[in-house]
């Protein structure tokens, strides 16, 4: 339905006229939106078991259909947030032509592209599909930074929020080619598994797993603005359009919580304790590497807040802050933590 919403708003934005443009373009994304939240909504009040699509590549159980119906509500806001719509810029079009007219098809795609791309991300059960979902909401979000084209500080941002998202992704492909050669597999079932049978066997975590969860943590900590991968935020928040500001605060950090989330429990098995042959329970790594990743996140976010002179700069270092106290829930790796950082999410969504 998202993809269908998405091919008809390129339609209708070539054949509507003028005048009933904004309508349309509001009631095609407002109904594919309304769709998807609705049937997640059905199928969590059914308690439906899990399914595996496309041969295991997504996961359809009760965790994404949460973040799908989040998803739904942030798009939504920003869609009525939105209108009227978003000037790219403030010079005068040549030739007549009406820039606003212009852009309002862009954005409501390029919006509805981007929650597809939210949607997979919180779906993913393959690395293959983890890194491919995060590149196709980076891309998406790269453009929606710079929607103002002729605006000098959305140029830059754009541009930073490119530098960086290029050199966390590549970390993070370089962190997945570590644990898909010492798992031959590209599926987290199967990576936990292999880990779980090393682990048990040598009485820790594999040095190759933990150098490849660390690299690939710098992809996840670029998408939830974790420190120290934060320093896109203030710029591109300043820089982009307000209601993307807006959307980027809540929509991409939650799909980076539920992808970091998923790849932890389900890839590396952190949520179960492991023990020995002969009985002795073993170490893991991850809560001390999430708990400093949590502290640092707090701190910097919080301190460097207090020097901003500018609304948008101080918000973005809020949310890096949030995104601290929302790490201390990941830190624990337990159900429990995962439905706190749900529930904080939501409440975040609202604020």
């Amino acid at each position: 339905v998202l993809i269908g919403a998405i091919l008809l708003l390129i339609v209708w934005d070539l054949a509507a006229s003028k005048k009933s443009k904004l309508t349309g373009l509001v009631v095609i994304s407002m109904a594919a939106l309304a769709f998807s939240a609705g049937t997640s909504a059905w199928l969590l009040s059914r308690d439906a078991g899990p399914q595996n699509l496309f041969n295991g590549l997504l996961a359809f159980d009760h965790f994404s259909n949460l973040f799908r119906i989040l998803f739904a509500l942030v798009t939504g806001s920003i869609v009525i947030f939105s209108v009227p719509p978003i000037p790219a810029g403030h010079a005068t079009p040549d030739k007549g032509v009406d820039e606003h007219h212009r852009d309002q098809g862009e954005f409501f795609t390029l919006l509805l592209v981007l929650t597809l791309g939210m949607h997979l991300m919180a779906e993913s059960r393959s690395m293959l599909m983890i890194y491919l979902s995060l590149e196709l909401v980076s891309v998406i979000s790269f453009v929606m930074a710079g929607f103002k084209i002729n605006d000098g500080k959305s140029s830059e941002a754009a541009l930073k929020y490119v530098i960086y998202g290029g050199v966390a992704s590549g970390i993070m492909l370089y962190g997945m080619s570590w644990i898909f050669g010492v798992t031959q597999s590209l599926y987290l079932g199967e990576c936990a598994a292999k880990i779980t049978a090393m682990t048990v066997a040598q009485g820790k975590v594999p040095e190759v797993v933990f150098i490849g969860a660390i690299c690939m943590m710098a992809g996840f900590g670029y998408k939830i603005s974790a420190a120290p991968f934060h320093m896109w935020t203030p710029d591109v928040y300043e820089g982009a359009p307000t209601p993307v500001t807006a959307f980027l605060s809540v929509g991409p950090k939650a799909a980076g919580f539920a992808v970091l989330v998923r790849f932890f429990a389900d890839a590396l098995g952190a949520q179960s304790a492991l023990t020995t042959a002969s009985g002795v329970i073993i170490d893991s790594p991850w809560p001390v590497i999430a708990g400093c990743l949590a502290m640092a996140t707090m701190t910097i976010g919080n301190l460097s807040a207090l020097g901003q002179d500018n609304v948008k700069r101080m918000l973005a270092y809020s949310s890096i802050a949030h995104a601290g106290y929302m790490l201390l829930g990941f830190s624990v790796f337990s159900d429990l933590g995962v439905a706190s950082i749900v529930f904080y999410i939501f409440t975040y969504c609202f604020m």
